[in-house]
């Protein structure tokens, strides 16, 4: 089985109400990650983000597929679009009560890495501002590499550049959940 470290950037500003998409979600899919032969069928970014919305829809989330941030669901057409870094969101969750969420996804393959580092951080950033507008309660980054060796180096790139302003940051390896 591969390895592959997880990295969760999370911003919330509202803990409040139950049934809602959090962190915890995501450590239940990367546990089943490692628990099913889940490995072969993420195979690249694309299979990512759909088994993880796949997930998410099994356990009742609303979830969308890159959805622009114009979109009333989102931040609506008077969003000034020249703050945000880029303009479409991997997976945006819809709770229950109508509280939101946004979740970015990289899953860098071979010889990619560095052109990806980039991308972290500017899915970093831009999670962060979507995290501002309203309604929009939690945003995550969710970055899933090859082994634990790259896994280091993004960490250390990412813990000084882009993620102590914005938030938590969580740092796993499938392993510890096998």
């Amino acid at each position: 089985m591969r390895k592959i470290a997880f990295m969760s950037s999370e911003v919330e500003r509202d803990n409040s109400g139950e049934n809602r998409f959090s962190s915890k979600d995501l450590r239940d899919f990367l546990k089943l990650l490692s628990e099913e032969d889940y490995n072969e069928l993420i195979y690249n970014e694309f299979s990512l983000q759909f088994e993880l919305g796949f997930f998410l829809r099994k356990r009742g989330f609303k979830v969308y597929f890159e959805i622009n941030v114009k979109n009333d669901k989102v931040c609506g057409n008077s969003t000034d679009l020249s703050k945000f870094v880029k303009k479409e969101i991997d997976l945006f969750i819809i709770n229950g009560d109508g509280s939101k969420s946004a979740v970015e996804l990289k899953f860098p393959t071979h010889k990619a890495y560095s052109k990806r580092k980039k991308d972290c951080e500017k899915d970093a950033l831009f999670m962060e501002r979507v995290s501002l507008e309203d309604g929009v309660a939690k945003t995550y980054c969710l970055v899933l590499v090859h082994n634990n060796e790259i896994g280091e180096k993004y960490r250390a790139k990412m813990n000084g550049v882009c993620w102590e302003p914005i938030g938590n940051v969580f740092w796993f390896s499938l392993q510890e959940f096998g």
